[in-house]
């Protein structure tokens, strides 16, 4: 269930699961070194898709209005790039159950959890330019009642960055029937309002975890943009990674998904042929 063997694991009569965001981050970054050449794969996809949709945007919107054209051309990046993020999580996903894993899962992912990851892409585009455009129009305000609008548009931002970190492994894990109740005959909510739903629960439910997550995942990504190169060839695999070692660690935490099983080293010097 996790890339660490070692896992502790929790039962109904120990202690509650205790998170480790400094954990999940290194077990991110171990899986993504174990898989480096897939993760190199799926991260060069990803950065040559963005570079064409980059250049495409400049090419055909550069005679629309600046407002228009960036809608435009948001527009157009949201209709490929969520569906296939989505892809490369999905092999995260597989990846961190110890399933066997290639690079043709991402375009089998992306043409499964199209229609869902797309309207998705949406909400998120759309949620984002909204939080943006009431904090850049509250910030020109020069009174106190403009200046705590302005603070509350930041909080607002910052707690849905913690519910992005998120959506995208919750988006697979429930499409895929993993927050499924066979047993009792239940089916998850599916769609991209059920996982926005579900990201908000966990983000409010476990802060602070998702707060160090998040930063993580932004210190990462810093240093990454700052040389380029990582960033054009591993960041979007590594940060699926992240994310979704992050979320199945809540999950496991609400037992949503068993613990993985911790079974005792036994040194070699006790081991007896009889």
């Amino acid at each position: 269930m996790t890339t660490d063997p070692n896992l502790a694991t929790t039962s109904n009569n120990s202690a509650p699961y205790r998170l480790r965001p400094l954990w999940a981050l290194g077990q991110g970054i171990r899986a993504t070194w174990d898989k480096l050449g897939l993760v190199l794969a799926m991260s060069l996809m990803w950065s040559i898709a963005l570079m064409f949709l980059l250049v495409g945007w400049q090419k055909l919107f550069r005679h629309i209005p600046a407002v228009w054209g960036n809608l435009l051309g948001a527009g157009v990046i949201t209709l490929v790039l969520p569906a296939l993020y989505a892809g490369i999580v999905f092999v995260a996903h597989e990846a961190v159950r110890f399933e066997e894993v290639s690079l043709g899962d991402v375009t089998k992912a992306f043409r499964r959890f199209y229609g869902v990851a797309t309207r998705l892409g949406f909400l998120q585009t759309l949620v984002l330019l909204a939080l943006q455009m009431n904090l850049f129009f509250y910030s020109t305000w020069k009174t106190m009642a403009g200046m705590m609008a302005a603070l509350l548009c930041l909080y607002v931002l910052l707690f849905w960055g913690m519910m992005l970190l998120y959506q995208y492994p919750l988006l697979i894990a429930q499409e895929t029937g993993l927050l499924d109740e066979p047993e009792q005959g239940k089916q998850a909510k599916r769609g991209a309002f059920a996982v926005v739903r579900r990201s908000f629960y966990l983000a409010l439910g476990s802060p602070a975890y998702t707060l160090a997550c998040l930063l993580g995942v932004l210190l990462l990504t810093l240093l990454m943009g700052v040389t380029g190169v990582l960033f054009i060839s591993v960041w979007a695999g590594m940060i699926a990674f992240i994310t979704t070692i992050s979320t199945r660690e809540l999950l496991i935490k609400y037992e949503v998904i068993p613990a993985p099983i911790s079974l005792p080293v036994v040194p070699d010097s006790e081991f007896r042929i009889e």
